[in-house]
């Protein structure tokens, strides 16, 4: 089950479904055909000899099941991205493969079992300036009252100050995680996942990240 930063139950995602089908499919092939002693289902009983027997077709349909689930995976793969819009200059779309290719950097947070986890991933300020946003010298005047929404896919959001995430003004690391030790992040977490080590609590550590959208604060 999904859950916000704050623990709380956001349901089931749509990888999580079809993993559970797929799993219900290969349980009733291991139940029907590699068990000899479990009686015919119910809808196939009968007091003559059937004409046939559905038994071939399970192993057929959980092996369809599993390569169209492996397929589906591999081809969101390739689709996964973050768009960056609002208040830039080049609105893009990121891909794991795209950040891979960026400076990256690994930050070690302790886990819940007392454990350390590596992120692996950019910091949000080179994306940003990849976008058109204005950073660096170019984060004065008005521009300060600029301010960064990030968006998941659940509908969760949190709000971050660009002064917040640029190095001219903070040496705190801020980024867009797209792997935990070395793998990519797993569901219910990634593709993208926002990482700040030094706040001490996760609010804004947002999973699921679709979009960053940069916009002015209301007068």
């Amino acid at each position: 089950m999904r859950k916000d930063p704050n623990g709380k139950t956001l349901g089931i995602s749509p990888w999580e479904k079809e993993a559970l089908v797929s799993f219900l499919y290969v349980l009733t092939d291991s139940i029907f055909l590699h068990n000899p002693d479990f009686p015919t289902p119910i809808m196939i009983q009968t007091n003559y000899e059937p004409m046939f027997s559905f038994r071939p077709y399970f192993a057929s349909l959980a092996l369809f099941c599993l390569i169209s689930l492996l397929y589906g995976k591999a081809k969101a793969q390739s689709d996964f991205f973050f768009s960056v819009d609002g208040e830039v200059t080049s609105p893009m779309k990121f891909t794991p493969e795209m950040l891979s290719t960026m400076t990256t950097l690994e930050v070690q947070v302790s886990n819940r079992d007392g454990g350390q986890d590596t992120y692996t991933g950019v910091r949000i300020s080179e994306i940003l300036v990849l976008a058109g946003a204005t950073l660096g010298s170019e984060l004065r005047g008005e521009n300060l009252a600029k301010y960064l929404l990030v968006e998941a896919l659940d509908g969760y959001e949190a709000v971050f100050s660009l002064s917040e995430i640029d190095p001219e003004f903070t040496d705190q690391v801020s980024m867009v995680a797209f792997q935990l030790n070395g793998q990519p992040l797993p569901v219910g977490m990634g593709p993208f996942r926002i990482i700040v080590p030094h706040e001490k609590r996760q609010a804004r550590w947002v999973r699921e990240v679709k979009g960053l959208k940069i916009h002015f604060a209301d007068n």
